[in-house]
């Protein structure tokens, strides 16, 4: 009896149906593309890649420039987002960006240890361990972006056993708008991008840190 082909499927298998209307399932199942999960291009971190017309000085209250950050900013002490304090905003500046890479993770890069914007324009730092709401009440009326683990909010550096001590980035943005287009918990391209043409003047501090202890690494 000669076999006729009306192409159906049934929960992922592919059926033949013969001209007497009997079903005989064929051998192999329908292909499934895996699931692939695109790894982020790598990137350079924030101050690189914006143009800003003027240079603010960034502080950190328990670091200087260049040093070691303290255990309780680590995600292995308590998580704490250090106190930075800015000076020489431009006239105009409306709001502040702060921005947190880490540019010697190996994946994604730069990791993205904090996303802060729309603090307002008369701050002059901000204080330690900011909570991690997205929405914040000091400073007020202040959102929170997601970091690369996907949460909103600061979370501190915890770099692979046995790396070398990494960078960590504490970057400041004086903007010439008091709100950005973006929402909380928006990712940091997100905010880069409403950034663009408003960035009146930037600067940061660096502070390095490695892990110490037998712990899985995770950046």
């Amino acid at each position: 009896m000669a076999t006729c082909w009306w192409p159906t499927t049934f929960n992922g298998i592919l059926f033949r149906i013969t001209a007497d209307g009997q079903a005989a399932t064929e051998a192999a199942e329908m292909a499934t593309p895996p699931d692939v999960t695109e790894k982020p291009a790598p990137s350079d971190i924030a101050i690189n890649l914006v143009d800003a017309e003027a240079d603010l000085s960034v502080t950190a209250r328990t670091f200087a420039d260049g040093d070691l950050i303290p255990l309780a900013h680590a995600a292995q002490g308590d998580n704490a987002s250090p106190a930075l304090e800015w000076g020489d905003a431009p006239e105009g500046a409306q709001s502040f960006v702060v921005i947190v890479d880490d540019p010697d993770a190996a994946e994604p890069k730069p990791f993205v240890h904090w996303v802060l914007f729309d603090v307002p324009g008369d701050a002059t730092g901000i204080r330690e361990g900011l909570p991690s709401d997205p929405v914040l009440q000091e400073p007020e009326g202040a959102k929170q972006g997601v970091n690369s683990r996907g949460q909103i909010g600061y979370v501190g550096p915890r770099p692979p056993l046995g790396d070398p001590a990494h960078n960590y980035h504490f970057q400041v943005f004086a903007l010439d708008i008091a709100e950005l287009p973006v929402q909380p918990g928006a990712k940091r391209e997100d905010v880069l991008a409403a950034m663009e043409g408003h960035v009146l003047a930037a600067g940061e501090i660096v502070g390095q840190y490695e892990r110490p202890g037998p712990e899985a690494p995770i950046n």
